[in-house]
């Protein structure tokens, strides 16, 4: 596998943008020399943070995972995670209510729903990471490379497939 290059990198913060829709055409209310709501630096300390989490996250394995070698939707839910949560963490700082007659005019009302959805990815990267991790490490354990999911359902597949085709309708001894 060759070297991941900064265009590697580059289109992982676009695809992280993306997926958090963090695109100048989203962000109207944003500084226009600032139309980004996070800007690289962040996105890439929250993928080092991410890929920190995955590696000392049990099970521990013999693999030491980057942001080029896990999962790339694992890691792209936890990298939106906390930058969800980092939003969510200067909404609640910057908030200040204000009310002009019936109207109210709060300039960053909505820290707890950002947290909230911020939560809920970190629970799905959380949970999802453990299972990945502990398929991965039976795997290793049973002499196996551990193999990637869809490689992994691949031979799953063909194994089944080749069960099928010579199925001689003997289930063997004890079956019913």
């Amino acid at each position: 596998m060759a070297e991941p290059t900064r265009e590697d990198l580059q289109a992982l913060i676009d695809e992280i943008r993306t997926t958090l829709r963090d695109d100048p055409a989203f962000n109207r209310l944003l500084d226009p020399d600032h139309p980004f709501e996070s800007n690289p630096k962040q996105i890439a300390i929250a993928i080092k943070q991410v890929v920190s989490h995955i590696n000392s996250t049990p099970p521990f394995l013999s693999i030491e995972f980057s942001w080029d070698t896990f999962p790339r939707y694992l890691l792209v839910l936890g990298v939106c995670a906390l930058l969800q949560r980092s939003v969510a963490d200067v909404d609640d700082r910057n908030y200040l209510p204000a009310q002009d007659g019936m109207v109210n005019m709060s300039n960053r009302a909505k820290g707890s729903m950002v947290r909230q959805a911020s939560m809920q990815k970190w629970q799905e990267f959380l949970s999802s990471l453990i299972e990945y991790k502990t398929a991965l490490n039976m795997q290793l354990a049973m002499g196996g490379r551990g193999l990637a999911s869809q490689a992994g359902s691949r031979l799953l597949d063909e194994y089944i497939e080749g069960y099928v085709n010579n199925y001689d309708g003997n289930y063997g001894p004890g079956f019913m």
